[in-house]
């Protein structure tokens, strides 16, 4: 009996060791689980950080390029409305030559055609960009505008 008492004990020791044994691996897995885990939330934090500097460098590359493009639009257009001014002022020197009655009729429509464009000016030195009328629509009104005084302006002159 004796023999069978010491192959029971150790058995019941070999079972000890193993459970124990299992139990010291799953808590060091439990612990690596535990800092792998740490380890991928400093991982997204810093991704998400990484994420908004980007969008924030994206915004303000965004804004820059609108105003760039506001500022060319502007300068294009100004150099366009100078155009018609040079224009009007070229038409006005040309009629001073004329009769009286022709020339009172050509002052009053080069009058008209030096108001809208004196009127395209200020609009364009007093635009805002507000939510009533975005950048887009006020370039295609404004370039159409622009276009309608310089072909006037060329028709008229081709009418002298």
């Amino acid at each position: 009996m004796g023999y069978k008492k010491s192959e029971m004990k150790k058995i019941i020791l070999r079972s000890a060791v193993t459970g124990l044994l299992s139990m010291l691996f799953l808590i060091a897995c439990q612990s690596a689980s535990d800092r792998s885990t740490v380890i991928k939330k400093e991982k997204i934090a810093d991704a998400e950080e990484d994420l908004t500097y980007s969008m924030n460098d994206s915004l303000a590359g965004v804004i820059s390029d609108s105003l760039t493009l506001w500022e060319r639009f502007k300068k294009e257009s100004t150099e366009r409305i100078n155009d018609n001014k040079m224009r009007i002022a070229s038409l006005k020197a040309s009629i001073a030559g004329k009769a009286d009655d022709v020339k009172a009729d050509y002052q009053k429509n080069i009058a008209v055609l030096e108001a809208k464009n004196d009127e395209l000016k200020r609009k364009l030195i007093e635009y805002k960009n507000d939510k009533k009328e975005d950048l887009e629509t006020f370039k295609q009104k404004m370039n159409n505008d622009i276009n309608d005084v310089a072909r006037s302006l060329k028709n008229f002159k081709i009418s002298l």
